[in-house]
């Protein structure tokens, strides 16, 4: 479903129509037009229990033109707001439409955005499972310029991407940055994983490596992330993996994230995760969690081939699907105790 609309038709829309397309786009444009200087906003629970944020209004007008100034989106364009409004990146989409006096093509979040897009868009933004879906759609060709966040972005995919004539950018942010802080542009060099800050951001590191924000347009005065970065110059990073899922075994610290992106690509598929389980000897031992649909003889392969096969995961699991957030990414933990109720670990040498 879609709905042609603009920042000022927006706000006469039936509450009817508003809520076949999202459920909470009439209450966010409620708060937008009142006096009231906050609001709450919703993680998405990818990483723990869901957290409510209070955030200031001011602080996402200002993230809105710091994105709308980066990406040269003139006055009066064309927006794509197809993501769920709970989440900061839906309501930041159409903020930026409604600060830009913009007109808006309101889609029904789904897994497919693109279908019937015969409208030419200039902004608009999914999530990586969104793009999977939609790559192939006429539709899509419609998006001049697209932002995919929420979620990492498998290298089979970003190949497809850069394949393509428009622009498409990797975004780096989460709820309490309200939204993206840094951008990778997806072009030719698909190994590109710098991100490039917005000129509000001002980034370093803990001695362990997190990232530090800080953005006194977004009233951050000093936040510590939980990802490991690598500082590459000014306003400049690579994105490592999450603290909290680093594994040690036997003495070695392992980031999966980084462990994922080889084995993906030789294995073509991003239908896996790395985990841990304890073990007596080692600490931890690493463990691929795999769906079944991925054959057993070929990821055997693939393992056996790992460069360094002191971290190359020894145990593997399947399981018939994975437990995933309203935007795609994986709840890691929940998968991995519910497969583990349900199947054995196979030895990687059978």
């Amino acid at each position: 479903m879609i709905i042609h609309t603009d920042h000022r038709q927006i706000f006469d829309l039936p509450k009817s129509k508003l809520m076949e397309i999202d459920p909470e786009i009439f209450h966010f444009l409620k708060f937008w037009k009142s006096n009231n200087n906050s609001i709450i906003v919703n993680t998405s629970g990818s990483t723990g229990k869901p957290k409510k944020i209070a955030v200031q209004k001011k602080s996402l007008i200002n993230s809105a033109k710091a994105t709308l100034d980066y990406f040269e989106i003139l006055n009066n364009s064309k927006f794509h707001c197809c993501l769920p409004i709970k989440y900061i990146g839906g309501k930041m989409m159409l903020i930026r439409a409604l600060i830009n006096n913009g007109e808006i093509i309101l889609t029904k979040p789904s897994r497919n955005v693109a279908r019937n897009l015969d409208i030419k868009i200039d902004f608009s933004a999914m999530t990586p499972m969104q793009v999977k879906y939609s790559i192939n759609e006429s539709g899509f060709k419609n998006i001049k310029k697209l932002i995919i966040g929420g979620g990492s972005l498998s290298y089979q995919l970003e190949k497809k991407l850069i394949k393509k004539s428009n622009k498409y950018y990797h975004t780096y942010g989460m709820t309490e940055t309200l939204s993206h802080i840094a951008v990778r542009p997806i072009n030719s060099l698909v190994n590109n994983l710098e991100y490039n800050c917005l000129n509000h951001v001002e980034i370093k590191t803990t001695k362990n490596g997190n990232l530090v924000v800080k953005s006194p347009k977004l009233d951050i005065s000093s936040l510590t992330t939980n990802d490991i970065v690598q500082i590459t110059g000014y306003q400049k990073f690579k994105y490592i993996g999450r603290s909290d899922n680093i594994i040690n075994t036997g003495g070695i610290k392992v980031h999966p994230e980084t462990l994922e992106k080889e084995i993906e690509k030789k294995l073509k598929s991003k239908d896996f995760f790395i985990d841990k389980i304890k073990d007596e000897v080692l600490g931890e031992k690493i463990i691929l969690i795999a769906l079944k649909s991925l054959k057993m003889n070929i990821i055997q392969k693939v393992l056996k081939n790992i460069s360094n096969q002191k971290i190359a995961p020894k145990l593997i699991l399947f399981t018939e699907n994975f437990h995933l957030t309203e935007n795609g990414k994986i709840l890691r933990k929940k998968t991995k105790l519910e497969s583990l109720k349900k199947g054995n670990l196979i030895s990687v040498n059978g």
